[in-house]
């Protein structure tokens, strides 16, 4: 389970949630106004999930100041020589 991303899911629909920061479509009924917000809520997680996890698991993987300079080439560069060295049992 990836901390991040649930806290970032759950800061979102909070922020997107009727009244907190705006109500859309103004002067209209409650499930309206609960569907767009649905809608909005889905699209912005939809667009924005894959970018925050790959944050999180950079962060977690190098350390947030290694991460940042890393290209990820250089990273997989690290994996591959990583697992050259280690046993395998077949």
């Amino acid at each position: 389970m990836n901390w991040v991303v649930t806290i970032y899911t759950a800061l979102l629909f909070f922020v997107l949630t009727p009244g907190v920061l705006l109500s859309l479509p103004p002067k209209s009924g409650r499930l309206v106004v609960a569907a767009t917000h649905a809608v909005v809520f889905a699209l912005v997680w939809h667009f924005t999930y894959k970018m925050v996890w790959q944050f999180s698991m950079m962060g977690l993987r190098d350390g947030f100041r290694e991460g940042i300079s890393h290209s990820p080439s250089s990273a997989a560069k690290n994996t591959y020589s990583d697992n050259a060295n280690s046993t395998n049992p077949m």
